[in-house]
């Protein structure tokens, strides 16, 4: 929220001021103006997340260590019971193979879906 709240902290006074006088009200000013501004933070800001939710290990290690029966594991409680628990580090390391390119394919899609333009402001 502080890096939303810093990027709209960073837009111009004058080009509200300007969408106010071309008859804009604040749902227009929002959506022409702000949301155009902000799109390059959040792209940043949900790849990070989706990013993140791949990678999530420490809540559900420290809460059920992959659960009874494995029905809570995620790829990187797994990726660490294969390698530091079973020894097979082949197969760790295959599965943080795995891992990264399931992080650069969701930043790509990301990076495609929302297209950024850089304004000047």
């Amino acid at each position: 929220m502080m890096l939303y709240m810093a990027q709209i902290a960073g837009i111009s006074g004058s080009l509200y001021e300007a969408s106010y006088i071309d008859g804009a009200g604040k749902f227009k000013s929002f959506r022409h103006v702000t949301l155009p501004l902000i799109k390059p933070m959040i792209a940043t800001s949900l790849s990070l997340n989706c990013i993140g939710s791949l990678k999530f290990f420490d809540l559900v290690y420290n809460m059920t260590q992959g659960g009874p029966n494995h029905r809570t594991d995620v790829l990187a409680t797994h990726l660490y019971n294969q390698g530091f628990q079973y020894f097979k580090y082949g197969y760790a390391s295959a599965i943080g193979v795995v891992l990264l390119v399931l992080c650069i394919i969701v930043t790509f899609i990301i990076s495609k879906c929302l297209k950024t333009e850089d304004y000047e402001m």
